[in-house]
């Protein structure tokens, strides 16, 4: 298998975002994290994560535009606005003004909304410890875990990242609050191999070596979700006046609910 350097690799990262037509600052951003993760031996959350960006971008899911911006602040806090953009270019530059003004007060807290996948918590965390500085990054994400014993998705992977000065080495804590992330899966499903029984259930709440199944139920999940927020959406405009004054009522039966029952990675205590 070949081998690329670090900068090399991360050129190519630049290079295939600028040409689809990201924005600079977020593909510069997103390639540094990238090339972070597979150095820091995190490939699951790495360069293989490109693919899968460049086509919600295509898709119109997620904006190659730099539209993040500061919507509120304080002295030791703000709220940042990411526009759907990349969210490592999120991440980065919230992080990077949380260090700007703990600098000046001692403490900054940030919340980030409207954001994307943004890779490796640890990353942004060690950006404040490089400044001498204890660094916290948490984020939720889609419910994809069942509660201990269940079988109904009900908590995301929800990754906890903190990271601090310490000699010899700094200290990085960063987990999933599941027993191992989605990207463990997607290795052992795209290399086709049985994962070990524990890590994940399938559709009937039943532990399973089928990473494939546990990832396309995972997939069929998320699009029954999207769905249903479409759906909820449309029955929350205003119903349309007829003439004279009444209203006319629409409604189609059905709901997503049962596409819940979805087999996904379970929680650390259902080891």
């Amino acid at each position: 298998m070949p081998k690329f350097s670090p900068s090399v690799l991360r050129q190519y990262c630049y290079d295939v975002m600028t040409a689809s037509g990201v924005d600079s600052v977020c593909a510069e951003a997103t390639a540094e994290m990238l090339v972070d993760a597979e150095v820091t031996g995190m490939s699951t959350h790495g360069v293989s994560r490109l693919s899968i960006y460049m086509e919600r971008i295509q898709a119109g899911i997620m904006s190659p535009n730099n539209n993040i911006r500061i919507v509120q602040e304080a002295p030791s806090a703000l709220t940042v606005d990411a526009g759907n953009s990349l969210g490592a270019a999120a991440a980065k530059f919230t992080m990077t003004k949380c260090i700007e003004k703990a600098r000046e007060t001692g403490v900054c807290f940030a919340a980030v909304r409207n954001s994307n996948h943004f890779g490796v918590g640890g990353y942004y965390a060690m950006m404040a410890e490089r400044e001498d500085m204890l660094g916290m990054c948490f984020t939720n994400t889609q419910a994809i875990c069942v509660p201990t014993f269940g079988r109904e998705v009900m908590l995301g992977t929800n990754p906890i990242a903190f990271a601090m000065p310490a000699d010899p080495i700094p200290m990085l804590y960063d987990v999933a609050t599941t027993v191992v992330p989605r990207g463990k899966l997607e290795v052992y499903a795209k290399q086709g191999k049985p994962m070990p029984l524990g890590w994940a259930v399938d559709e009937n709440g039943k532990d399973t070596s089928d990473a494939k199944r546990v990832i396309d139920n995972i997939d069929s999940e998320g699009r029954c979700a999207r769905r249903a927020q479409r759906r909820a959406a449309f029955h929350a405009r205003p119903p349309a006046r007829r003439p004279g004054g009444s209203r006319r009522f629409s409604h189609r039966g059905g709901s997503g609910s049962d596409a819940a029952r979805r087999g996904i990675p379970v929680p650390a205590d259902r080891r």
